[in-house]
């Protein structure tokens, strides 16, 4: 896709994208994750996520010396590689210290920033693995003014890091941390169970974190078997990796696993002509040598090929960097520039985030720097905010990706756009305090007034928050207090507009799994934040089509209240219309507000929201459901769910008895299952629902002319079943009662049939028409495919019954 097909507009990407999460990653030992949530890193710790970790958290032996350095100096540093479970140490250090609320601070904080933070008296704090400024080392005075600050205001501040801090530092106590015993943590985890203690303890590898024995572990006491547990180590799926390479693979073999690793959620035939070009690149003949087995691939319908574990990518990737020379990845990195410049890639964006677990530095300056500065178009752009999302889905690199941002957020025009792309994805779900705070920086900094990417941002970000949690209201609060600073003439007029363009952008942003009205859902989830949605709406009142739009977004959205309410609500409101009316530009109030010239009538409402989709029951569309439009980009929408994992895709919910059926390429194609779909999703452009149903009862319900003036009500009573839904939706057989009526009605024979019974001869009227029913289904079918029709009975009704024969006993019919 060029660049010019893609629309420059962080709604149309983000909110369409929307965020990935994978479902079985564990974040931080003994984090426990709650299923189905991603983790926000930062901001209020809740009690059950702090019971989480501290239930069955065992001390390290290095705890004594910590806890006594929070005792008397109110902060302390626990450093150490990653899998030491530093993060529930340090949770549980300061509850053992304070009972007052905990907030996590951002990881990318830097010292001084630690320093100016504003303390809370009997509160703790964590900031977990905290990395350097590079260009601006810290100081011992640096450190020295964060513990005054905590010390002073009476609270409690934990500090883990990865590297240790300047050996200069000597004002803050540091220890280099040490995870507990290995049998005293899975003691802990299998009480009464010490034959499966020792198993355990005595079959870990020697290398196993403490983060994988906790994971491990938890399954175990789960009920599953030892060996089994052992399966789910990372190590476990190194060794495969690694037994893999060591057979001595051909050229092409390695060609081919390389453009796997860029490949997640490509189809087969894409998958090989990617390896092909990637062959060019690199100088392979495809037939060099003919292809062994391959354990850590399998193939799935239409031969697209996957990892068998999802863990092989990161591997195959590690053992590619360290086996391969330079000359080989200059080759993969322009072909992988290959592949972006044709589109927005979200499969090499899942590859590169594997290969920056290896080498962070190498993936930032070859790929992100370049692709997020624009020089490569906005798909380079875009995929390099993909990068990050995808960065943010391992707890190893999600502090990394915040860094990255923040520095692309102080860079060019460019790399300050897709800093906007990447806070209103995923990174924001993970830091929406952290996005909030930089969107409204980078709002504030932009040099074009009229550009909507910053303001489009703040609405993907609140239906990004709203879609995945609670968080939205972050959003709207930040929105009410710049518009409380515009009413207080403390903006310029610039920077004004540009608040009611983000205030626009969040009233209006749909939410990315059915389209709907975000804040409608908003409103349904925090009835109580009527007022702060008010203060938003005032000034769109001076904009009578968009308060139209808004409200219909309402409706759509099955917000409670109801949208006649909060309209109401809003037009009896003194403070919002006065603050409409005083709104700058001289701006009249809405229609609503003003009478109607005499003589002449009032001005008609808004039209009325868009009916929902048909529930189930009477007048149900049958056998296509409904039909769901999948927009270009949102397209992309569904991949990121299908290879992020776990979460739902944002395709309608089928029930057990319906099918998907996908329109791609000019044909519709069925539903290959969730784990093959990414293929299919990848070029569908309408997907639709179709009841399969085993004997659907479908009836029509026909007047047939009598032998007197007044006709027959003849009801037909059908079984239908969907046995080709691929068929059906190729056909368009959406109305399967009104094709079956006009199949019917379009016979001659029922008329004649009709007119040779008079209105008092039902019984045998009804017996013909069974009779001819039956052979002509029989003989003639149905004029579409996919659909098998039998007949079930045959109801004829005189005219009294005009209006009631569905209430009427259904009798039973003889062959």
């Amino acid at each position: 896709m060029a660049d010019s097909e893609l629309p420059r507009s962080i709604r149309s990407i983000v909110q369409i994208y929307g965020p990935v999460y994978a479902k079985d990653s564990v974040f931080g030992a003994g984090s426990g994750v709650r299923q189905g949530s991603p983790r926000r890193e930062t901001g209020l710790l809740h009690d059950r996520d702090i019971e989480l970790v501290t239930g069955r958290y065992v001390p390290g032996p290095c705890e004594p010396e910590a806890a006594q350095a929070l005792g008397v100096d109110h902060i302390v540093v626990l450093q150490g590689k990653r899998g030491l479970g530093k993060r529930a140490a340090a949770i549980s250090l300061l509850r053992s210290r304070t009972d007052g609320p905990l907030t996590v601070l951002s990881p990318a904080s830097s010292i001084q920033e630690i320093a100016a933070h504003s303390y809370e008296s009997g509160h703790g704090y964590l900031v977990v693995d905290q990395a350097d400024d590079k260009s601006a080392p810290p100081s011992d005075f640096d450190w020295h003014k964060a513990r005054d600050a905590v010390r002073e205001a009476g609270a409690f501040l934990v500090v883990t890091r990865q590297e240790p801090i300047s050996p200069e530092v000597e004002i803050v106590t540091a220890v280099r941390w040490r995870p507990p015993p290995r049998q005293d943590v899975v003691r802990v985890y299998l009480a009464g169970a010490e034959h499966a203690v020792d198993e355990l303890v005595e079959a870990l590898p020697v290398e196993c974190s403490l983060t994988e024995l906790v994971k491990v572990a938890s399954h175990v006491a789960e009920g599953e078997s030892v060996p089994h547990a052992l399966r789910r180590l990372d190590s476990s799926a190194v060794e495969v990796v690694r037994t893999w390479f060591g057979t001595d693979p051909t050229q092409w073999e390695v060609v081919e696993m390389t453009a796997l690793a860029f490949s997640a959620d490509v189809t087969g035939e894409d998958f090989r002509t990617r390896a092909k070009s990637l062959g060019t690149h690199l100088h392979v003949d495809e037939h060099a040598a003919p292809a062994k087995p391959n354990s850590l691939v399998v193939t799935g319908p239409g031969g697209t090929p996957t990892f068998a574990d999802a863990r092989y990518r990161d591997h195959v990737l590690a053992e590619l960097w360290a086996r391969q020379p330079r000359s080989v990845w200059e080759g993969v990195s322009a072909w992988l520039g290959e592949i972006v410049h044709a589109g927005a890639d979200l499969s090499v964006a899942f590859g590169l985030s594997g290969l920056a677990k290896v080498d962070p530095t190498m993936v930032e300056t070859e790929f992100l720097e370049p692709w997020s500065e624009g020089g490569s178009g906005w798909n380079a752009q875009t995929t390099a905010a993909f990068v990050i999302w995808a960065l943010c889905l391992d707890e190893r690199s999600v502090s990394t990706a915040l860094r990255i941002v923040r520095g692309w957020a102080r860079g060019t025009s460019p790399q300050r756009q897709t800093a906007a792309i990447a806070l209103s994805g995923e990174l924001g779900v993970r830091f929406p305090a952290e996005a909030v705070h930089e969107l409204r920086r980078l709002l504030a900094d932009s040099p074009r007034p009229g550009d909507d990417t910053y303001a489009d941002a703040f609405g993907a970000l609140f239906s990004t928050l709203q879609t995945e949690g609670d968080d939205g209201a972050v959003v709207l609060d930040l929105l009410a207090r710049l518009l409380d600073d515009a009413a207080d003439r403390r903006l310029s007029p610039d920077a004004e507009e540009s608040v009611r363009r983000s205030v626009r952008a969040a009233l209006t942003a749909r939410n990315w799994t059915d389209d709907r009205s975000t804040i409608g859902s908003f409103l349904g989830d925090r009835p109580d934040r009527t007022d702060l949605v008010g203060r938003l709406m005032a000034p769109l009142l001076v904009d009578p089509a968009a308060v139209a739009k808004a409200l219909a977004g309402f409706a759509a959205g099955g917000a409670k209240p109801e949208a006649e309410d909060i309209a109401r609500w809003l037009q009896s409101s003194s403070d919002a219309v006065a603050e409409a009316r005083t709104a700058p530009h001289g701006v009249p109030p809405p229609p609503a507000e003003r009478p109607a010239p005499a003589g002449q009538p009032a001005p008609p409402p808004p039209p009325p929201p868009p009916e929902p989709d048909a529930k189930d029951g009477p007048g149900r569309p049958y056998p296509i459901i409904r039909r769901h439009r999948i927009e270009p980009m949102n397209r992309w929408l569904r991949v990121l769910r299908v290879v992020g994992g776990g979460r739902p895709d944002g395709l309608p919910r089928t029930g057990p008895h319906e099918a998907l059926v996908f329109h791609a390429g000019g044909d519709c194609l069925p539903d290959p299952g969730r784990r093959e779909r990414s293929g299919v999703l990848a070029r569908a452009a309408h997907v639709s629902v179709v009841d399969i149903s085993a004997s659907r009862a479908v009836r029509v319900i026909i007047p047939v002319p009598s032998a007197e003036a007044v006709p027959f009500i003849v009801r037909i009573r059908l079984a239908c079943t969907v046995v080709d839904p691929v068929a059906v939706v190729r056909h368009g057989t959406e109305d399967a009662e009104g094709r079956l009526r006009d199949h019917l009605c379009g016979r001659p024979r029922l008329e004649t049939l009709g007119r040779t019974h008079s209105l008092t001869d039902t019984a045998r009227m009804r017996g013909d028409v069974h009779a001819w029913v039956r052979a002509d289904l029989k003989v003639r079918g149905v004029p579409w495919p996919g659909l098998t029709v039998e007949l079930t009975g045959v109801d004829v009704f005189t005219p009294p019954h005009l209006t009631s024969p569905p209430d009427q006993k259904e009798p039973d019919d003889a062959d």
